[in-house]
């Protein structure tokens, strides 16, 4: 296994002079992109997302929050909240990431997920 030595204060500091501020953190990433293997993530199974957690955003909706463990999901799916002994049917209305809108997520994304007609109040974390 490989070993890169470097600062983590001289890299958020800016530095470009020393061998252990940003050189070393360029480094890391490039042995790291060569060493690890992407997981491997079934993005074409049914959709699993156990979720984190629910908001209330106002004019908006509810928002669920979780990780895809399984699958792919596109804007406008429907998707049915399935656990504590209850089944709740809805479409997905929008997808962000990291605080961008997007059209369509998969297995290992976190992701914010704007649902039609739940309120905060009917979910949940890990349905």
């Amino acid at each position: 296994m490989p070993v890169i030595w470097g600062s983590a204060l001289l890299a958020m500091e800016g530095d470009e002079t020393h061998e252990y501020g940003l050189q070393s953190v360029r480094k890391l990433i490039k042995t790291m992109d060569t060493y690890f293997e992407p997981p491997q993530r079934d993005v074409t199974g049914p959709v699993l997302v156990p979720l984190e957690g629910a908001l209330n955003v106002k004019g908006r909706g509810t928002v669920l929050i979780g990780t895809l463990y399984r699958g792919t999901l596109k804007k406008a799916d429907a998707v049915e909240l399935v656990g504590f002994g209850k089944t709740i049917k809805t479409v997905v209305t929008e997808i962000q990431r990291f605080g961008k809108a997007i059209d369509e997520c998969q297995a290992g994304d976190h992701v914010g997920l704007l649902v039609r007609g739940v309120k905060t109040t009917a979910v949940r974390a890990r349905n």
